[in-house]
């Protein structure tokens, strides 16, 4: 039985935590963004105030693709630096309005 534990309590001083809000450049939240780890399957996807969080990151360099309708698809660089640590990510400055029109316009 204390094997397990050990092991949780081992892989929870190893990793860390990248969290952050998705607003638009006027500061809305914008709920429901896809925010992903490019090159691999972890995605998450922002709260109604525009919050994620990716939790049990090895420490090293990410790069975050994030996705919402009407934007432009936009990705910024962040490092997980040490074990237990959390990474925040200032996105306001990277989503930009998309050109084109969405289903049902015209």
């Amino acid at each position: 039985m204390m094997i397990p534990v050990f092991s949780a309590v081992l892989a929870q001083q190893t990793t860390g935590n990248i969290n952050g809000q998705i607003t638009d450049p006027d500061g809305n939240a914008l709920p429901g963004a896809s925010v992903m780890i490019k090159g691999s399957t972890r995605a998450s996807v922002t709260n109604l105030s525009g919050n994620f969080e990716m939790p049990d990151l090895k420490p090293g360099h990410y790069t975050l693709e994030v996705h919402y309708m009407g934007y432009k698809p936009a990705e910024a660089e962040v490092q997980v630096a040490k074990p237990r640590s959390q990474s925040t990510v200032a996105a306001r400055n990277i989503m930009r309005r998309s050109n084109g029109c969405a289903a049902g316009c015209g």
